[in-house]
C-alpha cells in the first residue's frame, strides 16, 4: 500500500502541468502503471528465489525489524552472483530514494500552502528546512525508525489514497457549485467499495502489527 501512496504529490504535480484534468489522469495512470508492472516483476523474481522456511526463508525473516536486509542477503547468498546482488542493491536503494523525493515533494508543497512560504528564494529554503529537518534529526536520534515507521505506513497510506479520495468524489459528485469534467465510472457503490478497501487494509495492518495474523511458512 505505501509503495504506491503518491497521491499527495498530485498537486504538486498540478503546479507543472496545470489545470489539466485530462493529462493529469494520464499521468496518474502511467504513473502509477509503470512502477506496478515493475513491483510485479519483483514480487515474482524473489517469490521464486527465497524459500519459505529454512534459514533463508520469509518465515525466519519476515517479523524480525531488519527483514528487509535479512531478505536482501538471503537473495544474495542463494544466487552468489555479485551482478545480481549488484542490481538488487540498486533497485533498493533507487526504490528508497524515489520514494523520499515523491513524498517530500508533496510534503513540500502542502507546508508552504499551509503555512503561506512565499514561492522566493527565502521562502522555498524555509520550506525546505521545514520539509526536510525533522526527519533528519529524528533518523540521527532513532536511526531504525525509519523501518519500524514502515510498519504502520499503509495504515495511513489507506486513509490517505484511497478513503480520502473516495469521500472527495463523493462530496464533489454531490456539489452543486463544482463541476468537473472527469467522472470515475461505477457510481457510488465503486466509492463504497473503495472505502471498504482501506478500511480493509487499515484492519489488516493492524493485526498485523499486533501478531494477530500467523506468520507466513509458520
Amino acid at each position: 500500500m505505501a509503495s504506491f501512496g503518491f497521491h499527495p504529490t498530485i498537486p504538486s504535480i498540478t503546479n507543472y502541468v496545470g489545470i489539466k484534468p485530462r493529462l493529469l489522469v494520464w499521468a496518474v495512470i502511467l504513473g502509477a502503471l509503470i512502477p506496478l508492472i515493475i513491483y510485479l516483476l519483483w514480487v515474482i523474481a524473489v517469490l521464486g528465489i527465497v524459500p519459505i522456511r529454512g534459514a533463508m526463508g520469509f518465515a525466519t525473516f519476515s517479523s524480525h525489524p531488519d527483514s528487509l536486509n535479512l531478505m536482501l542477503g538471503s537473495i544474495t547468498t542463494l544466487l552468489q552472483n555479485r551482478w545480481v546482488s549488484f542490481c538488487i542493491n540498486g533497485f533498493s536503494y533507487i526504490a528508497m530514494t524515489t520514494s523520499f523525493l515523491g513524498v517530500t515533494l508533496g510534503l513540500f508543497d502542502f507546508l508552504a500552502d499551509g503555512f503561506k512560504r512565499p514561492n522566493t528564494a527565502s521562502g522555498r529554503i524555509q520550506t525546505g528546512l521545514m520539509t526536510f529537518l525533522p526527519p533528519l534529526i529524528f533518523t540521527i536520534i532513532y536511526p531504525k525508525g525509519f523501518v519500524y515507521a514502515l510498519g504502520y505506513a499503509a495504515f495511513f497510506a489507506a486513509i490517505l489514497v484511497i478513503i480520502m479520495p473516495a469521500l472527495m468524489a463523493y462530496k464533489l459528485r454531490k456539489s452543486t457549485t463544482i463541476k468537473s469534467p472527469i467522472r470515475i465510472p461505477g457510481g457510488n457503490w465503486l466509492l463504497a467499495l473503495m472505502i471498504l478497501a482501506g478500511v480493509a487494509i487499515m484492519v489488516i495492518e493492524t493485526l498485523v502489527n499486533f501478531h494477530l495474523l500467523p506468520i507466513l511458512g509458520a
